[in-house]
């Protein structure tokens, strides 16, 4: 079955923690819920569910630093940091986020750099 935009993007976000930080768990994508709703937009359950809470205002992509902030918080949870926000669960929500979004817009900057490139040598 195909995938919805922004359940690719998730999973963008999800391989890329794991990339990263290898012994981080991920959920598998059935175990991925969304909602179309203005509440919190996210949360992490203890039966392994991770569920998604959006407003059709919400630009679910990866250069929405929102958005990814979201999938990681709730990627912290799901790997059993403390509900509560703890000084535990800041810092390792902090350093896997700070980490992801580098590599984000690294990638998005080689990205920018082979498509100016490629207009370059297409010119002659």
């Amino acid at each position: 079955m195909k995938m919805l935009p922004e359940e690719v993007e998730i999973k963008k976000i999800f391989d890329l923690v794991v990339e990263l930080f290898p012994a981080l768990k991920v959920p598998e994508m059935q175990n991925v819920i969304f909602e179309n709703s203005y509440r919190r937009m996210g949360k992490c359950t203890k039966h392994g569910q991770i569920t998604f809470s959006f407003s059709a205002h919400t630009e679910l992509d990866c250069k929405n630093e929102e958005f990814v902030d979201t999938v990681v918080h709730e990627l912290i949870h799901y790997n059993h940091f403390e509900l509560n926000h703890n000084e535990e669960f800041k810092t390792m929500n902090n350093v896997v986020r700070n980490k992801v979004l580098q590599k984000l817009r690294e990638d998005m900057q080689k990205h920018i750099d082979e498509e100016i490139n490629k207009v370059f040598k297409d010119r002659g």
